[in-house]
């Protein structure tokens, strides 16, 4: 998994909000490890984002 690192800080990126669909190819290749839309279950959002704090 990609991170930004900001002062030898990793930093794992995550988006939200109305995002094309065609754009998450970007933003996965540019380092952001999640893309959550319009009608994401919070909960399952948090589970994913909790594993993937996990893997930093």
């Amino acid at each position: 998994m990609s991170h930004c690192c900001f002062n030898g800080a990793h930093i794992l990126v995550i988006t939200g909000g109305v995002i094309p669909a065609q754009d998450y190819a970007f933003l996965f290749d540019a380092g952001v490890a999640g893309v959550y839309g319009p009608g994401t279950v919070i909960a399952i959002a948090a589970q994913e984002i909790l594993v993937k704090l996990g893997e930093s």
